[in-house]
C-alpha cells in the first residue's frame, strides 16, 4: 500500500474535522424539545411534512432534540377545570349554570368538570383539534392559552374550544339525566339542592333508621354526568383523549375505562328549582327534617357513648376479677409453701432437732436419728 503524502494526510484529517463540526452542528442546533414535570411534549414537522408528528415525551422526560424546521408544542398534563357559575370563578366562555329537569320541573345545575389530558394522545388532540384554534403554533403552548386567566384568556384558543365542546356537551347531558343509572329512582330538585344521601327517599330525604347513609345524591349525579359527558366527546371528537382525575368508587369502573384513565367527572356546585316559590315553601319542611335528623344522631352518639363508658366498666371488673385471681393463687402458694414447711419441721423434731430459723440448716452429721449418732 503506497505511503500517504503528508498533504494528503492533512487534507484527509481536515475533511474528518469537518463532518464531525457538521454533524455535531446538525444535533446540536435541533429543535430542542424538554418538558416540564407538568408538560407533555409533542413534535410536528415542517410544513413541507405536512406538520405530521414526529414524536412527544412524557412529563419530566429527558430533553431530546428535533429537526431544524420542527415545531414543539408543550401540553398541559396538569390537572383541568371547566366551571359553570354564577360567581367570579366560573371560566371565560362558560354558562352561569345548565338547565336540567326533574319530572317537569326546570332547575339551574352549576358545576365543573375535572379531566386531564390523556399522555397517549394529547399531541393528537393538538394536531386534529388545537391546530385550528392556535393563534401562534410556535409558541410554548401551540398559542392555545391553556394556563391564561381573566380577559387575556376569553380569546384564547382552548377556551373557545372548552366552551364549543365541553360546554355544549355538558349542557346536553344535564338536561337528559333525570334517572338514576340502572334503577326508576327519579332525581328530585329537593335532593340534589339539599344533598339528600343518596339511599334515601329521594322526595323526603328520609332514610331508613336501620340504613347507614351512603355517597350524596349530588356525588352520584355528577358521576353519572360525568360519563355521559365523557362518552358523547369521545364520539363528537373522534377519539377518546381526555381522561377523569379521580378513581370512582370500588366495583363502579364503568366498562371499557380502567385506572390508568377513569372517566371525566363533574362536581355539582349547586341545583335550584328556577320557580323560586318551590324552595320557598320546601325550607319549613327542610328545616323540621333537619332538626329530627340532628336530634336522631345526638340521640345515637349518647348511645354510643353509653355504650362505650358501659364497656369501660366492664373492662374495669374484667381487671379486678383477674387481679383477685391472682392474690389469691398467691395466698394458696404461700400457703402450700408453709405447710411445706411445717412438714420438714415436724420431721426434724421427731429427730431431735431444733427446727427454728436459726437452726433449720445444721449439718447433716448433728443430726441424731432413733438416739444415736
Amino acid at each position: 500500500m503506497p505511503r500517504m503524502s503528508r498533504a494528503h494526510h492533512l487534507r484527509a484529517v481536515a475533511l474528518a474535522a469537518c463532518a464531525l463540526m457538521f454533524t455535531s452542528l446538525l444535533t446540536g442546533c435541533g429543535t430542542k424539545a424538554a418538558p416540564a414535570a407538568d408538560e407533555i411534549a409533542c413534535a410536528y414537522g415542517s410544513a413541507s411534512d405536512g406538520k405530521a408528528l414526529k414524536g412527544h415525551l412524557d412529563p419530566g422526560a429527558k430533553p431530546k432534540r428535533y429537526g431544524m424546521n420542527d415545531t414543539v408544542v408543550y401540553m398541559p398534563a396538569s390537572n383541568r377545570f371547566y366551571m359553570a357559575s354564577n360567581t367570579g370563578s366560573r371560566d371565560p366562555g362558560a354558562p352561569l349554570s345548565y338547565i336540567g329537569y326533574a319530572g317537569q320541573t326546570p332547575m339551574d345545575v352549576q358545576g365543573q368538570l375535572r379531566f386531564r389530558f390523556d399522555p397517549r394522545y394529547a399531541c393528537d388532540w393538538f394536531a386534529k383539534h388545537g391546530r385550528r384554534n392556535s393563534t401562534d403554533e410556535s409558541a410554548h403552548d401551540g398559542g392555545l392559552g391553556f394556563n391564561l386567566r381573566g380577559k387575556a384568556a376569553v380569546e384564547a384558543g382552548w377556551f373557545k374550544f372548552l366552551a364549543e365542546n365541553f360546554g355544549f356537551t355538558a349542557a346536553r347531558v344535564v338536561r337528559t339525566v333525570q334517572y338514576v343509572e340502572g334503577t326508576h329512582t327519579t332525581y328530585t330538585w329537593a335532593g340534589l339542592h339539599f344533598s339528600y344521601p343518596a339511599n334515601a327517599n329521594q322526595e323526603t330525604g328520609v332514610l331508613d333508621p336501620q340504613a347507614k347513609a351512603g355517597e350524596s345524591i349530588q356525588e352520584t349525579y355528577g358521576r353519572q354526568v360525568g360519563l355521559k359527558v365523557d362518552q358523547l366527546l369521545t364520539a363528537k371528537l373522534g377519539g377518546r383523549f381526555f381522561c377523569g382525575v379521580e378513581q370512582p368508587p370500588a366495583g363502579q369502573m364503568p366498562p371499557d375505562y380502567n385506572s390508568k384513565c377513569p372517566p371525566i367527572g363533574f362536581d355539582v356546585l349547586d341545583v335550584t328549582p328556577q320557580d323560586p316559590n318551590l324552595l320557598t315553601a320546601r325550607q319549613a319542611y327542610e328545616s323540621t327534617r333537619q332538626t329530627a335528623q340532628t336530634a336522631a344522631d345526638q340521640a345515637e352518639l349518647l348511645a354510643k357513648q353509653k355504650a362505650n363508658i358501659g364497656q369501660v366498666e366492664r373492662d374495669k371488673a374484667a381487671i379486678l376479677v383477674a387481679q383477685l385471681r391472682t392474690a389469691q393463687l398467691q395466698a394458696d402458694l404461700e400457703a402450700t409453701r408453709a405447710r411445706a414447711a411445717a412438714a420438714k419441721c415436724l420431721v426434724y423434731v421427731q429427730a431431735g432437732v431444733d427446727c427454728s430459723p436459726q437452726h433449720n440448716a445444721l449439718p447433716r452429721s448433728s443430726i441424731t436419728v432413733n438416739g444415736g449418732k
